[in-house]
């Protein structure tokens, strides 16, 4: 890439972080999910292509259907690289952002979404640490709740060290307050 290329690129970053934020707001924390992000959110898909995959293996050696069960385990393979190749652009995508007035999602790479929520709204904040994967990969997800419920969309999915992360977040609320 030549230089200035990677400086439009940072200028573009730098604008975009200075639009979203407003006078005197300052970030206070920028956050990635972990790369556990990609695992944990294609589980299910991976599992049912698996199963899926074994089950017409072992179809294939009781009736026998010609190329058949190849095919179905290599489609399943396929199926299965693109969902992780999805979950790549994710979590690529993704950046989690604490300032010191809200709290901040910013998701997506053609379509930006941005979920946010004041400081001052946030009434709860909750760690969520489930699975024997993320306990391993002591990864956890947080979520914000609202006077009017939980913050649909803005949780922060999977990110490393939750309990530090959590405890920058709950001091931020505090004096904020």
């Amino acid at each position: 890439m030549s230089p200035s290329a990677s400086q439009s690129i940072s200028m573009s970053r730098e604008s975009v972080m200075q639009h979203l934020l407003g006078d005197g707001e300052l970030v206070l924390l920028t956050v990635k999910p972990s790369a556990w992000f990609v695992l944990l959110t294609s589980v299910r898909t991976l599992a049912v292509l698996a199963l899926v995959a074994v089950s017409g293996h072992y179809l294939g050696r009781v009736i026998p259907m010609g190329r058949g069960p190849q095919t179905v385990e290599v489609l399943c393979g396929i199926l299965a690289l693109g969902r992780l190749i999805a979950a790549c652009c994710q979590w690529s995508a993704t950046l989690y952002v604490l300032t010191n007035r809200r709290v901040l999602r910013i998701r997506g790479g053609i379509k930006v979404a941005i979920i946010g929520c004041a400081l001052t709204d946030i009434r709860h904040t909750a760690l969520l640490i489930t699975g024997l994967i993320e306990r391993l990969g002591r990864v956890g997800t947080l979520f914000f709740q609202t006077d009017s419920g939980n913050l649909t969309g803005g949780e922060w999915l999977h990110i490393s060290r939750p309990g530090d992360v959590l405890a920058m977040i709950d001091k931020a609320v505090r004096q904020a307050i």
